[in-house]
């Protein structure tokens, strides 16, 4: 039996006050997480089964580039932590109503273990093996 999972249910699920994990990740943080999991489901073409407690566990909201390196001492710039991307799960997003022409992340929700593989976009490299 599968029960579709809509924004605002996916957001009640951790803001609901009779629920420990009411303050594991703010409303922007959870917006992005749905957006993550739903373009995962397109991207597979598969449905995602939506375990609120193993999310709580597994993501980790952070609010500055500060509180990153707070946490791991080895990265001490945006720049660092972006190439950590495909070791970890990393989702920026902005918390910033008024972001001007260039807007920068300014938060981040990290998940410490790979993407799995199949998730992971493929970098196609042409080459012309005719010429061996």
């Amino acid at each position: 039996m599968i029960t579709s999972v809509l924004k605002d249910d996916f957001i009640q699920s951790y803001k609901n006050e009779h629920t420990q994990y009411n303050n594991n990740f703010s409303n922007y943080a959870l917006h992005s997480l749905y957006d993550y999991f739903q373009e995962m489901e397109e991207y597979m073409d598969a449905d995602i089964y939506f375990d609120y407690i193993s999310i709580a566990g597994d993501w980790q909201e952070f609010n500055s580039i500060k509180e990153v390196t707070e946490q791991y001492n080895d990265l001490t710039t945006v720049d660092e932590l972006m190439r950590k991307q495909g070791e970890w799960e990393i989702i920026p997003f902005y918390t910033k109503v008024n972001m001007g022409e260039n807007p920068k992340h300014d938060s981040w929700l990290i998940k410490e273990s790979p993407i799995p593989y199949k998730f992971q976009k493929v970098e196609h490299i042409d080459k012309d093996y005719n010429q061996y």
